[in-house]
């Protein structure tokens, strides 16, 4: 990951990183919403293929997921 860049992350795919060193916060203070929305936009309801349906189902289990973790933004920052 080294020279990767700067960039707002999700907690869920950056604490393990960030407990083995591979990231380092640079900005504690700056963290999104806890209620940001995710929207996926698509060109028509019923003709998108069936891979995007594939992924936006997964990208909401995600979610939830993630939400039913509780999160604490203090918590690993």
């Amino acid at each position: 990951m080294q020279g990767g860049g700067v960039g707002l992350m999700p907690e869920l795919y950056c604490r393990n990183p960030l407990r083995s060193g591979a990231l380092v916060q640079v900005c504690p203070a700056i963290y999104p919403e806890p209620r940001a929305q995710i929207v996926a936009l698509t060109a028509s309801r019923r003709l998108y293929p069936q891979k995007t349906r594939v992924f936006v189902d997964f990208a909401r289990l995600c979610v939830r997921d993630y939400q039913s973790l509780g999160t604490d933004q203090t918590d690993s920052h």
